[in-house]
């Protein structure tokens, strides 16, 4: 009986976005139904090969899984093709160190299409990420950094053309880089609050920033 639901799960994951058998994703990995939505909240991850094991299974098995947090982890970097054949919609780290999303220039590859959101909160080596690397998340609505401490922004961002929302709160900023948001022209809200911004310049920004709403510098 017990098979038989197993493979009865591996037929319909992906239509019905339902969890994948708990023995297929652990031991670092649970993943509960939240409001129809399949969620996957995953732990204690310190080798990229670890990481890969249970998102491989995910994806080969046609799951359509919303959203994973990946929490206590200590990862050199996030291997590029970790999440190709998936279909996430929602990726955050919490208390975790990441000092790359990728073993390449791309970071991601296979959510081009599907990511929306890609949140950071208490985590560490922020200020090392190659922004260039999200380059092809061209869904991407929101990215959300909290409770770190980043310093600066010295890089750039690419150009993400349905990027809405860009926060970088409570992360010890006192530098922006020239044209840092410049390429982000469908932003709508930059929320910077809690930062030591020592200086604010007009070029930060995109020109025009027809559909910025909101900016938030307290």
């Amino acid at each position: 009986m017990l098979l038989a639901v197993t493979l009865l799960a591996g037929l319909i994951g992906a239509s019905q976005g339902i969890c994948p058998p708990a023995e297929w994703i652990a031991p670092h990995c649970v993943c509960k139904n939240n409001n129809g939505d399949a969620v996957m909240t995953c732990s204690n991850f310190y080798n990229p090969d670890d990481l890969m094991k249970p998102l491989q299974m995910v994806s080969a098995k046609k799951y359509h899984i919303f959203s994973i947090q990946i929490n206590n982890s200590s990862l050199l970097y996030i291997p590029h093709n970790a999440f190709k054949g998936g279909n996430f919609e929602r990726i955050r780290f919490y208390q975790s160190e990441v000092m790359s999303l990728s073993d390449n220039d791309i970071a991601f590859e296979g959510l081009e299409d599907t990511l929306e959101e890609l949140r950071t909160t208490e985590a560490s080596y922020v200020t090392q990420w190659d922004w260039q690397q999200l380059r092809r998340l061209q869904k991407l609505r929101l990215i959300d950094i909290n409770m770190i401490n980043m310093g600066s922004v010295d890089e750039v961002f690419p150009p993400l053309k349905n990027l809405e929302a860009l926060g970088i709160t409570k992360a010890g900023l006192t530098y922006i880089v020239d044209f840092a948001f410049e390429n982000l022209s469908g932003l709508k809200i930059l929320n910077l609050m809690d930062n030591s911004i020592k200086e604010v310049t007009r070029s930060m920004l995109p020109n025009p920033a027809s559909k910025l709403l909101f900016l938030d510098l307290r």
